[in-house]
């Protein structure tokens, strides 16, 4: 395990992630993991259920309850209420609910992860340029806002 004054470094059966301290603390289960040799979370490969069952294990948390949107460079975001859903060109995900693990795949983009501790809601954001272009971290914020009543 390495870590520094915000960020925690794990591994577990040889897959690599990474904490935030800040999230550990509020109590939100969470990992952004790190490139590793045998895992691949993309759809429809031949690793994808076992990098999801390694991770699942990792954080203790039942893999049938992991969101796994289509992500296609996006401003759409959809509020989630339960695992059956359809996510084809969404890259934005907001809950309230404590069971659903919401998922996000990024290379070369960026990941927001948005939460409110007061009304427990949570957003799991990937952004690449069309997406930033397009304001997608607003449209999140204002959907927590209007939705969820965040402040």
């Amino acid at each position: 395990m390495i870590e520094n004054e915000n960020i925690i470094i794990k591994s577990f059966e040889g897959l690599q992630y990474l904490q935030f301290k800040k999230l550990n603390e509020l109590g939100i289960k969470h990992a952004y993991t790190l490139k590793s040799n045998g895992f691949d979370f993309s759809h429809d490969v031949p690793e994808e259920k076992y990098s999801y069952d390694i991770l699942a294990k990792a954080l203790n948390l039942n893999e049938g309850n992991f969101i796994k949107p289509f992500q296609t460079h996006t401003a759409n975001v959809k509020c989630i209420e339960n695992a059956d859903i359809d996510l084809q060109d969404i890259d934005g995900l907001i809950t309230n609910k404590n069971n659903l693990v919401l998922t996000s795949k990024n290379a070369d983009c960026i990941l927001f992860l948005f939460y409110d501790p007061v009304k427990k809601v949570i957003a799991n954001v990937h952004s690449g340029w069309r997406g930033t272009f397009q304001k997608i971290a607003e449209k999140t914020v204002i959907k927590m806002i209007s939705n969820y009543k965040c402040s």
